[in-house]
C-alpha cells in the first residue's frame, strides 16, 4: 500500500485510468476507422468516374477516328480537311459520297466543321438542342455528346449557330479556348464547314464571352430572322466581343461556334466567322 501511495492513487484508480485509456483508444481507432473509411469510399468514387471518363473518352475518339475515315479528302487539297480551289468534277463526287455515306450513318448529319490546328474535325448533326448534348454521332448515350446546330436554324440562314461541348481532353470545341489568344487567332482566321458540295471558307472576326447569369446578357441564341434584324444583331454581337475585326466585311452567311467558358459556370465563349471566298 505504501507503493502505491507513494504515486498519488490506490489499485482500484489504476484500473480506472488503465480502463478508461482503453476506451479512449477505442474511441480514437473509430475515428480512424472512420476517416479512413471516407478516405476509401472518395479514392474508390474518383476511380469510378475517371475511369468512366476514360471510358468515354476512348469510346469518342474510337468513333471520331471511324468517322473521320469515312470522309474522303482529295489528295490535291494539301491540306487535312479540304481545300480552297474551284471544285472539279472529281472533287465534287469525292464530296457527294462523302455527303452520303454520312448521311447514311446517321440522318441527323448536316455538314462537315474543319477548324486548323484544333482537334475540330467533326461532323455536325441537327435534331432538337438537348438531345447531342449526351448523344454522340452513332446517337449512342456519350458525355462527349457531338457537334449540332442549334434547332431554329437551316442550312440557308444568314446566321447559323452551332453547338459543341468545351471538354478538358481538348475534344469536341475544347480546342476554341485558343481563340483567346492573340497569336492564334492571327495564324488561325480561318475554318471550314462542308455542306455536301465542298468545304466552304469562313473567315474568324469576332470572338465574345457572355455571362449568362448576366441580367442584360447578350442574347446570341436568339438568332435574326431579317437583314435589319442580323444588323443589328451582329452591332450587339460587336459590343460583347472581347476581340472583333473591324476590316472584316459581313457580306456572307455567318456560322457562330458557341462552347462553356470555365470562367464561371454560366459563362460561353462564342467565335464567329463569315463566308468568304479566299484567292
Amino acid at each position: 500500500m505504501r507503493g502505491n501511495l507513494c504515486y498519488g492513487m490506490d489499485l482500484g484508480d489504476m484500473k480506472r485510468k488503465v480502463k478508461e485509456g482503453r476506451k479512449a483508444n477505442r474511441g480514437f481507432d473509430r475515428v480512424l476507422l472512420c476517416i479512413g473509411s471516407v478516405f476509401l469510399v472518395v479514392f474508390l468514387a474518383a476511380g469510378y468516374f475517371l475511369l468512366r471518363y476514360y471510358g468515354a473518352y476512348q469510346s469518342q475518339k474510337e468513333l471520331d477516328d471511324t468517322v473521320a475515315a469515312l470522309r474522303e479528302v482529295p489528295q490535291e487539297s494539301g491540306r487535312e480537311g479540304g481545300h480552297t480551289a474551284d471544285d472539279n468534277g472529281a472533287w465534287q463526287e469525292i464530296y457527294e459520297r462523302n455527303f452520303i455515306r454520312l448521311k447514311a450513318m446517321n440522318p441527323d448529319y448536316m455538314a462537315w466543321i474543319t477548324v486548323p490546328d484544333t482537334d475540330i474535325y467533326y461532323p455536325v448533326v441537327q435534331r432538337d438542342n438537348s438531345y447531342y448534348l449526351n448523344h454522340d454521332f452513332k446517337q449512342q448515350v456519350n458525355s462527349h455528346g457531338a457537334i449540332f446546330m442549334d434547332e431554329s436554324c437551316s442550312q440557308d440562314d444568314g446566321v447559323i449557330l452551332l453547338h459543341g461541348h468545351h471538354m478538358k481532353d481538348g475534344t469536341m470545341f475544347g480546342g476554341l479556348k485558343k481563340y483567346k489568344r492573340e497569336k492564334f487567332r492571327q495564324e488561325h482566321d480561318i475554318l471550314y464547314l462542308d455542306w455536301g458540295n465542298g468545304d466552304e471558307t469562313y473567315k474568324v472576326f469576332a470572338a465574345a464571352l457572355i455571362d449568362l447569369t448576366d441580367e442584360e446578357y447578350f442574347h446570341y441564341n436568339e438568332l435574326p430572322d431579317k437583314d435589319e434584324d442580323t444588323e443589328e444583331y451582329l452591332r450587339e454581337l460587336k459590343r460583347n466581343s472581347f476581340w472583333y475585326d473591324d476590316n472584316i466585311e459581313i457580306d456572307g452567311q455567318v456560322v457562330l461556334l458557341s462552347t462553356c467558358e470555365y470562367g464561371t459556370a454560366e459563362q460561353r465563349l462564342v467565335i464567329g466567322a463569315v463566308a468568304k471566298e479566299v484567292r
